[in-house]
Order: structure tokens, then C-alpha cells, then sequence
């Protein structure tokens, strides 16, 4: 069975001018619907439906192949029946799957959803929609509710249902013969609607949409990701953003690193509690250390200053701020030259016999660590279940190993921790010795 994405997108919009084509946090506002629809699983074929050789361009370079339609087909009347028909005729499909280019939240995982519904059921016709509980009028007329008893709670009124449009799925040979049947196939065969949430509803048709959008864009990784409910910070807000598993192995690796009194030198990319924390447990322990941590988010790096200050741990700690950045996104901030943020701690002038990886391009990072620890060194890697850092592990002696998993509402369902040892010594980083002179 063919399943083929459509994304219709004409350059003549009206009230906002040209939106498909218009930047949303610094992207092309159709380059969201394309990139989620090549990233859905249950599509063969993506497709940009428009009369816009620019258009056209940009859909080639984001992927997608570019169908052409009729300039009658791409005015303000317009109907969504009469293009898809068209769309229908020119490509082999037995399914098709249009991705709203005005929907910029749809991600894959919302198309895939919907397709295998749509195939599970099965329909004719699914469209997504959004489900509201709120006190709903029609031409003046209650809708959901009795105007003439006590005034219902939101929670208890029967939602209503609206179209949203952001996604929507046809069966082709359906949808065909009621077109030429009726003229209209929108509403075709056997009708469902798939509720999504309501980010994943917002459509952009005004320049208000348009501003509330990017508002939502910009923060999505606010909603995007679960919170982890990490059992430490239950106990001390103060702890380390870990799990009391993790706290307490690497606290063992700390232990067998100061083993005989030795002096330790430790490197920590990502400053946080962690630095505060771990520094704290050594001088319980009685140990001789210098801890120093790379930080390139400019608002923690003083948060972390401050912190340091108040532990009375300046001559023991040093937090520096390398490729600094007030952007909070995360994933905005890998994309960001990191050069200083990786190479600081190559001019130190010494190895390092504890390497914590918790901060930005943990796989840059953990290569770099490899070459950065003394012959008997520990890396340890943080969030180790994300496969991109994976490919790091292979400079470390088989492997190196998980130490630690936890059952998590990350991406994969469980969070690990990570330790390595060195391949061999390591050479030509530095002429410093391990001992306290590094101080």
C-alpha cells in the first residue's frame, strides 16, 4: 500500500503575505510540515503541492519532491477538494496523508499516529481535530450546556469537537469516486477525527497566529519534554539533576580515585549542583583536589559563581565560561560554534584523573576525554542511552560500561550512566604532572 504525504502550499496567501515562505524562529514556515513528514515512518513519499517555483525550490532542498499544480488551482477560492483531486490524479496513491504547512507543531510521531489509526479502524477519511469543554454557542444557542440550570463546571460539559485540519488522511480510491460523484470529497466513505493537543492544533492564518507560533516554537522544549521526576532532588533540592543511583556511582568512582591520599584533578564539562555537590562530598572525605568546570550558558555560569562562593570552595573549584550564550534552548545551543567550550581544557597544561561529561556536545566531549586522562582515569557520561554519543565509546577500553539505568520519561524510557577507562596513556596533551602542583 502506497501512503504518499501531501503539503499544499501556495505562495498567494492574503492576511499573512506569503506564509508558507515567511521565517518562523529563523526557518522557512513550510520547512517545519516537510521535515516532520520525511521524518514520519508511515509515509513512502512526500510531496509539495503548489503553483510557487520558489516554493518548488524550497522543498527540494528540504527533501521533498515537488508537484506543480494548476495557477486555477492556486487562487484564494480555491477549494482543498478540487487541489487534492488534482493532486490525486497525477500521483500514485492509495492513501494520502496531507500535512498542513500552517501547523508548524505536527511532528512525525502525530502523522504516524494517525496513519496506523486510520489504517487500524478502518477509514475513508481522518481528520485531526481538537476537543474543547467549554460552554459552546451556536447562532446564540447552547450547544453543551442548559442556560436554565446552575452553570456547569467546564470539567463536566460534554467537549466539542473542532476541526483542525493539521493533519488530515483520505483514501484515495474513495475519495475519487465521491468527488466525481458529488464534487466534493473533504468528507468522504467511512469518517473519523483523531484529537491532537492543543499545540499541535495551532494554525496559522493571522498575523497573530503567526505571533503566537514562534512564542510557542521558541519554547517548545518548555513543553516538549516531560519533566523527569528524578528521586534526588525529592529528597534535597540541592541535589545533583541525577538519580540517587548515579549520585552514589559516581561518588564510588570519586572514592577509588583519591584512594592513598593522591591529589585529584578533575574536569567537569557542564557546571551545575553536580560541581557543588561531588566538590562538597571530597572535602567531607578529606580529599586534596581541584575541580574545574566549562560552562557556556552565561546566566547559570554566575548562577554557578554564586553557589561556589557560598560553599566557601573558590580555592578549590573553578568555574570558567567559554563560548558563552543567553540562549536556553538546548538544542539551539548545539548548533553554536563550540570550539573554545571542546578545547579549553587541552591548554590546562595537565590530565585529569576524573572527566564528567553533563553539558553541550557530550560525543565531542567524550572523544576529547579520551585523550585527556591520566593512565588510571575514569570519563563518566551522563544521559549515556542517547545512541549519537554511542559512537565516542569506542576510545575507551572495551567500551568502557553502563553502570546505571533508570526507568525515565526520556525519549526510549530509560536513562543510563556511563563510565570509561582510557585505551592507553595519554600523550601530547599538556607537559603538567597529576600532583599538586597543578594547583
Amino acid at each position: 500500500m502506497r501512503v504518499i504525504g501531501e503539503i499544499p502550499a501556495r505562495e498567494g496567501s492574503q492576511r499573512v503575505p506569503r506564509k508558507n515562505l515567511r521565517l518562523l524562529d529563523g526557518k522557512p514556515l513550510i520547512s517545519y510540515a516537510i521535515e516532520a513528514a520525511r521524518q514520519a515512518q508511515t509515509l513512502q513519499e512526500v510531496y509539495v503541492n503548489s503553483e510557487s517555483d520558489a516554493i518548488g525550490e524550497l522543498a527540494v532542498r528540504y527533501g521533498a519532491r515537488f508537484y506543480k499544480r494548476p495557477s486555477t488551482l492556486a487562487t484564494s477560492t480555491a477549494r482543498q477538494d478540487e487541489f487534492n483531486y488534482d493532486f490525486i490524479k497525477a500521483v500514485n496513491a492509495d492513501v494520502l496523508v496531507m500535512v498542513n504547512p500552517v501547523s508548524p507543531l505536527i511532528e512525525s510521531g502525530d502523522i504516524d499516529q494517525m496513519v496506523r489509526h486510520f489504517l487500524d479502524q478502518p477509514l475513508d477519511t481522518l481528520i485531526a481535530s481538537r476537543e474543547e469543554s467549554v460552554h459552546t454557542l451556536y447562532q446564540g444557542q447552547p450547544v453543551n450546556f442548559d442556560p436554565r440550570a446552575k452553570l456547569a463546571r467546564t470539567q463536566d460539559l460534554p467537549p466539542i469537537q473542532l476541526c483542525a485540519w493539521s493533519v488530515c488522511i483520505w483514501r484515495a480510491k474513495t475519495f475519487m469516486e465521491q468527488y466525481e460523484q458529488h464534487g466534493h470529497a473533504a468528507f468522504s466513505g467511512r469518517v473519523g477525527f483523531y484529537p491532537l493537543n492543543q499545540f499541535k492544533t495551532v494554525k496559522i492564518s493571522t498575523e497573530e497566529d503567526f505571533i503566537l507560533a514562534e512564542v510557542l516554537v521558541r519554547n517548545m522544549h518548555r513543553w516538549k519534554f516531560p519533566a523527569v521526576p528524578y528521586d534526588s532532588l525529592q529528597l534535597d533540592p540541592d541535589y545533583p539533576v541525577m538519580w540517587l543511583s548515579e549520585i552514589k556511582a559516581i561518588e564510588r568512582v570519586l572514592d577509588e580515585q583519591a584512594q592513598d591520599g593522591k591529589f585529584l584533578n578533575i574536569l567537569e564539562w557542564g557546571a551545575g549542583r553536580s560541581t557543588i555537590y561531588f566538590s562538597n562530598f571530597l572535602r567531607r572525605r578529606g580529599a586534596q583536589f581541584h575541580w574545574l568546570a566549562v560552562e557556556n550558558h552565561i546566566p547559570w555560569h554566575q548562577e554557578v559563581l554564586r553557589m561556589i562562593e557560598a560553599n566557601q570552595l573558590a580555592e578549590t573549584v573553578t568555574c570558567v565560561l567559554k563560548n558563552g550564550t543567553c540562549e536556553e534552548r538546548k538544542y539551539i545551543q548545539e548548533t553554536f560554534d563550540m570550539t573554545e567550550y571542546l578545547t579549553y581544557p587541552t591548554t590546562c597544561g595537565r590530565l585529569f584523573d576524573v572527566i564528567i561529561v553533563d553539558g553541550r556536545r557530550r560525543r565531542e566531549c567524550l572523544e576529547m576525554a579520551s585523550r585527556l586522562l591520566t593512565p588510571t582515569g575514569v570519563a563518566v557520561l551522563h544521559d549515556a542511552e542517547r545512541p549519537d554519543y554511542h559512537r565516542a565509546f569506542a576510545s575507551f577500553a572495551d567500551g568502557g560500561r553502563f553502570v546505571c539505568e533508570n526507568k525515565s520519561p526520556v525519549p526510549g524510557g530509560v536513562q543510563r550512566l556511563w563510565v570509561g577507562s582510557p585505551l592507553r596513556a595519554a600523550v601530547g596533551v599538556g607537559q603538567g604532572t597529576t600532583d599538586g602542583g597543578t594547583k
